[in-house]
């Protein structure tokens, strides 16, 4: 929005906005902010199977443990996100 406080001129202002609103459709935006939600819950679960895998090498008591919370935190959260 910056961009927009330098200049008074409305033509300059609209070309500007233009020029913007093709780049970001040229760039496909929505599709890359649509995806985001996506990348966040796959980062999410990969995390946890990473954390799973680690302790279960490390310490496997602990491992076997741990593995108890990360199910019922996986299954609570994918049941809030209506992906079963």
């Amino acid at each position: 929005m910056h961009i927009f406080h330098r200049y008074s001129h409305p033509l300059k202002i609209a070309r500007i906005r233009q020029y913007l609103y093709e780049r970001a459709k040229y760039w496909r935006m929505r599709a890359i902010v649509d995806a985001v939600p996506g990348l966040i819950h796959i980062s999410l679960f990969l995390f946890l199977i990473g954390l799973a895998d680690f302790l279960f090498i490390t310490y496997f008591i602990v491992g076997k443990i741990t593995i108890i919370p990360i199910t019922f935190s996986v299954t609570i959260y994918a049941a809030t996100l209506d992906l079963f």
